[in-house]
């Protein structure tokens, strides 16, 4: 999530300055933390859409017994 963040705002503010805000915060990320997310390949969840992930939290909340909507 920070990682989009940054990638949504870095072309206006920079990498740093973005960083530099966020230290105050919650949500601190150093810049290394960002490049060093950005080089490696995603993870086998990152690569499975969305979709699937939903419809099979559907499957096992039907097999539960649990109304999905």
């Amino acid at each position: 999530m920070k990682v989009e963040f940054l990638d949504r705002h870095k072309d206006e503010h920079g990498v740093q300055p973005i960083c530099d805000a966020l230290a105050e915060t919650s949500a601190a990320i150093a810049p290394s933390s960002y490049y060093a997310a950005k080089s490696r390949p995603p993870s086998a969840r990152g690569r499975v859409s969305p979709v699937v992930w939903w419809g099979f939290g559907a499957g096992v909340l039907a097999d539960e017994g649990v109304a999905v909507r």
